[in-house]
């Protein structure tokens, strides 16, 4: 009995740097979603912080990055495609390199990136529980 690969589990393997938290499998095994989740918990103030890595596109249309704001008492979900997210994540950071600190100074290059709920855009937050974005028909 042979085992068939599909071509898209040889694409995660060439080009996925990062830890997958959720693999989504349709009923019919037709459509596959490979998820990472990012949660900001109560008591979090500085929104939803990622590594330097999340800049990083990866041309998969397999990867998805989902957000998740657990600091209400109602669980909101925020999805996104994950090169879309990481375009957004680099814009972020780079329009806080551009801003001086108090003192006039450059900022200085850190070794993490976030992404505020504070400076959420129209898009964003049309994503809330946007489970659509997956390509599942639920």
């Amino acid at each position: 009995m042979s085992t068939i690969v599909p071509q898209q589990s040889l694409i995660l393997e060439r080009q996925c740097f990062f830890q997958l938290d959720i693999v989504a499998v349709s009923p019919d095994a037709s459509k596959i979603a490979l998820i990472q989740v990012k949660t900001m918990s109560q008591g979090n103030n500085q929104d939803w912080k990622l590594g330097v890595d999340f800049c990083r596109k990866n041309n998969n249309t397999l990867l998805f990055t989902i957000l998740v704001n657990i600091t209400n008492e109602k669980i909101e979900y925020y999805i996104y495609e994950y090169d879309v997210f990481a375009e957004l994540v680099e814009s972020f950071h780079h329009k806080y390199l551009e801003v001086l600190k108090r003192n006039g100074e450059k900022r200085k290059e850190i070794g993490f990136r976030w992404y505020d709920l504070k400076h959420f855009t129209d898009d964003d937050k049309r994503r809330k529980n946007a489970w659509g974005i997956l390509g599942f028909n639920l």
